[in-house]
């Protein structure tokens, strides 16, 4: 399954578990031109964890995921994990301007 949105915040890895499986969750806006957007979380997980260390807030990104699921306590808890992500349009980096100049107020005439 595919899925294309602007990646709104990438979270740092976290290592779970007594192995340090480590896992990165992304949070990816998706249908922005609708009147109701779509904020979904979704997991890099295992040796896929290094997928998000390409992308930046602010891209948009299209990420081939698998749906998984599994139940619990009588619940069923479900992961959408990416197992490719491709930035389709990535955000300039913030141009650093100089500082302005600072003024010697001992030189104006008032």
């Amino acid at each position: 399954m595919t899925i294309t949105g602007q990646v709104k915040r990438i979270h740092p890895i976290e290592s779970v578990g007594a192995n340090g499986f480590q896992k990165r969750k992304i949070w990816l806006e998706t249908d922005k031109e609708s009147k109701y957007p779509q904020l979904i979380e979704v997991e890099c997980a295992g040796q896929k964890v290094g997928l998000a260390d390409d992308l930046k807030e602010g891209d948009i990104v299209e990420l081939e995921v698998n749906l998984n699921g599994r139940q619990w306590n009588d619940k069923v808890f479900n992961t959408i994990s990416v197992w490719k992500a491709t930035v389709k349009s990535s955000q300039p980096a913030p141009v650093a301007t100089a500082p302005a100049p600072e003024s010697d107020d001992s030189t104006l005439p008032f």
